[in-house]
């Protein structure tokens, strides 16, 4: 697209009132809502009528981030499609806790039995799963699509394009922080899609943060088995290259991060075990408490065997807590990304705790040392799904350079993602008429824009088929 942007347009908000009287203002309140959601249905372009850019905007964005109007689906919201109390492996409290740890001293409880198993006897997935599996790409795909009630009143329609919205926000996390359903369970997968849904709108530091300790991820990009002598690199690589900074910086040119920097990070994540094939954590809201409520059935029992009553090399009986092995970290200091954590020697601070602060010093050191190629990665990134896609930064041109900067700027250092999002929808370049179809949509948005603006509804006009969880394998895409 050489050549075609009105330079003059760039990050100010874009100062006009849309009235759908005007042609014009129709295909502009087309193409917000195209981008923002997955199409402007004739009751979101009466719903824009006699309102500001900033108006609309912020009156999406703002109720997509009130939780009782948007609410974060939680463990209800899974659990429906079998009632019996069995399928539930929730407990209403954690009887033991860091002050009153079990017999075996371990931070997990019971539950009610049966519990979610992998596999059933005869090899086949067990109903429950395939229930909950089920059950979560049915929310997900009636979010997105929304309720297309011809009866709605203005709050309902705001309601409505909020959820789809977030949830359109949560599928391009998913994408960012891409990671797959690995075997038969749902457990690890629900807390996956909380983090992403509570953390959609908020905070990027604290969501990194908080994803880099989610089960799935855990296992997924393989910090789970590291340990001092085999230290595994796997998630360092996609933390820097693709969740944070990217390859570059963006000023300069120059590296963001030495093969030095990735073994030293892998170093800090070893000797954490999120085992099991359906961990079960009573609050995800609160996944970085590493004491959080485990579930003692969701708990391989040859773990406990292993690494707290056996008399193997890794087995601490006093020491090992649930999820985490004393032996397999390396307690040596770590020097990366300009950033030093101090040697642990002393064997009697050598605990799940100080690991931890290992943990977090790690995601300060990231984000106060690369703060800059975070944000421009980052701002990139969302300019790329909802303004224009491109492939290189060469390609861009200038007016494209300057909006990106602009937004980095005020992400920089705050790391509020909502403020990013407003800007964008609400600038004078979103609106340059070039843009208006200027992205090639996925197959997901093609489908879902079919159900929203046919305002077909969920299970009576349409049946999802569509595969969530399962990205093409890196093997696949190589010509």
């Amino acid at each position: 697209m050489p050549n075609c942007f009105d330079t003059n347009l760039g990050c100010s908000v874009k100062q006009h009132t849309f009235d759908t009287n005007n042609p014009e203002d129709v295909r502009m309140i087309q193409h917000l809502y195209n981008r923002l959601s997955f199409g402007a249905r004739k009751m979101d372009i009466d719903y824009a009528n006699g309102k500001s850019i900033a108006q609309v905007v912020d009156n999406i964005i703002d109720t997509a981030m009130d939780e009782t109007q948007v609410p974060i689906p939680d463990k209800n919201t899974f659990f429906w499609a079998d009632t019996n109390a069995w399928a539930d492996p929730y407990g209403s409290s954690c009887e033991h806790t860091p002050s009153n740890p079990n017999s075996i001293g371990q931070i997990l409880n019971p539950c009610e039995d049966p519990c979610e198993t992998n596999l059933m006897g005869d090899g086949g997935i067990n109903a429950v799963v395939l229930y909950r599996l089920q059950s979560l790409g049915k929310e997900w795909i009636a979010g997105f699509t929304g309720q297309n009630s011809s009866t709605a009143n203005e709050t309902e329609i705001q309601r409505d394009t909020a959820k789809s919205f977030k949830y359109k926000l949560t599928l391009f996390w998913h994408n960012h922080f891409v990671t797959q359903r690995l075997e038969h369970t749902s457990i690890d997968l629900f807390v996956y899609y909380f983090v992403l849904q509570n953390n959609a709108l908020k905070n990027f530091k604290q969501f990194t943060t908080e994803m880099s300790f989610t089960p799935l991820m855990m296992k997924y990009l393989n910090i789970v088995g590291g340990t001092a002598d085999l230290p595994n690199e796997n998630y360092p690589r996609e933390m820097l290259e693709l969740f944070t900074m990217g390859p570059r910086h963006p000023d300069t040119g120059e590296a963001n991060y030495t093969e030095s920097d990735i073994k030293e990070i892998a170093r800090v994540l070893t000797g954490w075990e999120s085992l099991g094939h359906s961990i079960v954590i009573d609050d995800p809201a609160n996944i970085l408490d590493y004491y959080n409520c485990f579930r003692e059935c969701t708990i391989p029992q040859w773990w406990i065997d292993h690494y707290v009553l056996g008399t193997a090399p890794w087995a601490n009986p006093g020491g090992n807590i649930y999820p985490f092995v004393i032996q397999k970290h390396d307690w040596d200091a770590k020097s990366f990304l300009g950033g030093n954590i101090a040697a642990t020697t002393d064997t009697n601070a050598q605990h799940i705790d100080t690991a931890f602060g290992e943990f977090t010093q790690l995601h300060n050191i990231l984000f106060d040392n690369r703060s800059r190629s975070i944000a421009h990665h980052i701002c990139a990134q969302l300019y790329k799904k909802y303004v224009r896609h491109f492939e290189t930064f060469e390609e861009l041109e200038q007016v494209q350079k300057d909006f990106i900067n602009d937004l980095a700027n005020s992400f920089e250092g705050n790391w509020e993602l909502a403020p990013v999002l407003k800007k964008i929808f609400k600038s004078e370049h979103f609106y340059d008429p070039v843009l208006r179809g200027s992205q090639i949509k996925s197959p997901i948005e093609y489908l879902v824009s079919f159900y929203r603006l046919a305002s077909l509804e969920h299970n009576k006009d349409y049946f999802s088929h569509i595969r969530y969880f399962e990205p093409a394998s890196i093997a696949s895409s190589i010509p």
